[in-house]
């Protein structure tokens, strides 16, 4: 299968489908189209984008055509052009994304061109939620070929937009900057800035449907992520906070006196790199597998903490050059020099600070040379020849993609094989746990135009002594069960460093047996657990959090072939002095079955009709629960997971006699009283 295509295709993890109408056939609305209109030139505002070119589509197919015009770059007041005047019925789709504050545009931005439209038209992320076309299952009727206004503040209303009554249908098109410039927090309102707001939660509902969808945005994904509660309510809840009179007010008390007064173009001016650091946690998250968004109270501090920090360093960039302005007087001395070529950010790690960047990410060809990634559940191997290649399990069926790599400047260029075509990624963000790459490349078929966002995660160090001589449970989420690695425990014995290589023992039961599996365990270059039996060998790569236990596991049989690519969750059992004792629900499919665990190390156990009692003993250095009866070994259990006062889920294994007959695995959940 070729490689970028495949990997477009792939739920969630991949390269996360960029913002054009992804395949052609649709038409949207806008009077006589095909008509000349008088539009000649529009405003790319998030806010103003430099450096941004559009395409004018008329045949609606998201990509450029001979004969399509593109138009100039913008400028730093957003502002681009094109030769002639665009059809009615087209639409300006970003070739180009440009930047904003400096900071790599990772969307694709578009406008629909209607028949009211005349010389000059805005392009924003509010525009790009109105030409997303409808799903067959619309949030209006009569459907529509695009979102209309009306549309729009029906769903912004319906997922409750604190500001929703400041706005009319008619701002939705317009420059959300307009009017703002030069005002300051004794010259607006809160509802000003209604519209600005609305363009920032915009702009983060794109990313937003970008990670969480595979299709193109339209009527349905919209609608889908707008009732996202936690979601919205945080971003709802962002806005109100960083985009504000009070905080405008708040951002500019530490000037000097008699400077000039904090404008409200410089604190939307800090939004951008704000949301740059908040939505590229979409991308964390997503690595490290969590869904849950926090609550305005839980980062709250640290988004002022931002604002107070990021808002001067761009009032001084604004200035350069007014003498009545001295950034020494008060930014921090490591934000000085100010050069008008850098820009700034926040940093990517676990305290985020702010700092200027001026060409500071740089991409080397030693992040690549013998390296491995984990890109949508998959392998991604970079060898030092300058070759690549991935393994990917489709349908029961492994196939392999590969090519060649090169670096140019601060871009990835992968060359496909089977497609004899080379892809450019560009670097724009590195964090602890992946690297943020864009591309604007078609893929898709050729489907896609615009940007494509592609986290690469990466691939973390592991030693010995994370495994020796430590019991291990391995979630069957994923699995086929069609390898000796998949659903249950593996205990890890001793290793022997001048050997390179140590004991394991697999307790991975199936209906076909319940006998462990004795195997080897070694490292190799201090990335890789590999882990051998007679009849193949299991490389388990970890990558995300350290602590998730995220890892993709790549089977080969005794020949060396390749067999299976899956993603599983392997993580050590929790140990612990003692455990808890008292009334525990079994949440599993039947009904009424309970768990009590005594203080006096006895146990009873009721599922439905069925009941056992007996004792239970706890090995802290192994993390089992035994359950005894009659003198005879049970159950056995192994806890596992975060740390939840609310459920403790957990691995068995049921015995009869001394022989193991059934495993799995379930949750307790805690019966207060």
């Amino acid at each position: 299968m070729r490689v970028m295509q495949a990997l477009m295709y792939v739920l969630l993890a991949v390269c996360l489908c960029g913002l054009s109408a992804c395949g052609g056939g649709g038409s949207h609305s806008g009077g006589a189209t095909g008509s000349p209109s008088t539009v000649t030139a529009g405003v790319v505002a998030d806010p103003y984008i430099v450096g941004a070119t559009f395409f004018e589509d008329t045949n609606d197919n998201g990509r450029r055509d001979d004969g399509e015009q593109l138009s100039t770059p913008s400028d730093e007041n957003g502002l681009f052009s094109f030769s002639a005047p665009v059809a009615v019925g087209s639409t300006l789709i970003m070739s180009n994304p440009g930047s904003h504050q400096g900071l790599p545009f990772t969307l694709l931005l578009r406008r629909v061109v209607s028949s009211d439209d005349a010389d000059r038209v805005v392009v924003s992320p509010l525009t790009t939620l109105l030409a997303a076309e409808q799903a067959e299952e619309a949030p209006s009727a009569p459907l529509a070929a695009s979102l209309t206004a009306v549309d729009l503040m029906t769903l912004l209303r319906d997922a409750g937009l604190p500001w929703i009554d400041d706005l009319q249908e008619d701002d939705l098109l317009a420059d959300p900057m307009a009017g703002l410039e030069g005002l300051s927090a004794g010259d607006v309102t809160d509802a000003d800035l209604a519209l600005l707001r609305t363009n920032f939660v915009a702009y983060a509902l794109l990313e937003f449907i970008n990670k969480y969808a595979t299709d193109e945005v339209n009527g349905e994904s919209i609608d889908r992520a707008l009732s996202t509660a936690g979601f919205t309510q945080l971003i709802f809840d962002t806005m109100e906070l960083i985009c504000s009179v009070s905080m405008l007010e708040e951002a500019g008390a530490g000037l000097p006196a008699g400077a000039p007064a904090m404008a409200v173009a410089d604190l939307a001016e800090t939004i951008p790199a704000i949301l740059y650091w908040w939505t590229g946690h979409f991308y964390s998250d997503l690595v490290a597998g969590i869904e849950d968004f926090p609550l305005i109270g839980d980062v709250e501090d640290e988004l002022r903490g931002f604002v107070l920090s990021l808002a001067p360093y761009v009032y001084a960039v604004n200035r350069l050059g007014d003498d009545a302005v001295n950034p020494e007087e008060f930014l921090d001395p490591e934000l000085l020099p100010l050069a008008s070529d850098s820009y700034f950010m926040l940093a990517n790690n676990e305290n985020p600070t702010v700092r200027p960047v001026d060409l500071e990410i740089v991409l080397s060809a030693a992040a690549f040379e013998d390296v491995s990634y984990v890109l949508a559940d998959e392998i991604l191997h970079f060898h030092a020849d300058a070759t690549w290649e991935t393994f990917s399990t489709e349908e029961d069926a492994v196939e392999r993609s590969g090519g060649s790599w090169s670096i140019s400047g601060n871009s990835l260029i992968v060359h496909d094989d089977e497609e004899n075509f080379d892809y450019s990624l560009t670097l724009v963000a590195e964090w602890p746990t992946f690297l943020r790459f864009m591309t604007t490349d078609p893929v898709m078929d050729g489907r896609q135009s615009g940007v494509t966002n592609i986290p690469l995660a990466k691939v973390y160090s592991i030693d010995s002594e994370d495994f020796t001589g430590k019991t291990f449970v391995v979630d069957p989420d994923d699995c086929r069960f069609d390898s000796d690695f998949c659903g249950g425990r593996v205990v890890f014995g001793a290793y022997d460093g001048l050997s390179g290589e140590g004991e394991a023992t697999l307790h991975i039961y199936d209906a076909d047996s319940t006998d462990p599996v004795t195997a080897s365990w070694s490292l190799a270059d201090n990335s890789v657990l590999m882990v051998e039996t007679v009849e193949e060998t299991n490389e388990v790569y970890f990558y995300g959090d350290d602590k998730a236990g995220q890892a993709v596991i790549v089977t080969k049989n005794a020949a060396g072939a390749v067999t299976d690519v899956v993603p599983e969750n392997i993580v050590p059992a929790k140990t612990s002095d003692t455990i808890p004792t008292g009334v525990f629900a079994v949440s599993s499919l039947s009904s009424g079955e309970e768990l009590v665990l005594n203080d006096d190390n006895t146990f009873s156990w009721t599922d439905g009709p069925e009941f056992m009692s007996g004792t239970w003993s706890y090995d802290s250095v192994s993390g089992g629960l035994t359950l005894s009866s009659g003198g005879d070994v049970v159950v056995r259990l192994w806890f596992y997971g975060p740390d939840d006062a609310d459920e403790h889920r957990f691995y068995y294994e049921d015995y009869e006699g001394a022989v193991p007959v059934e495993s799995g695995f379930d949750d307790l959940i805690p019966v207060a009283g």
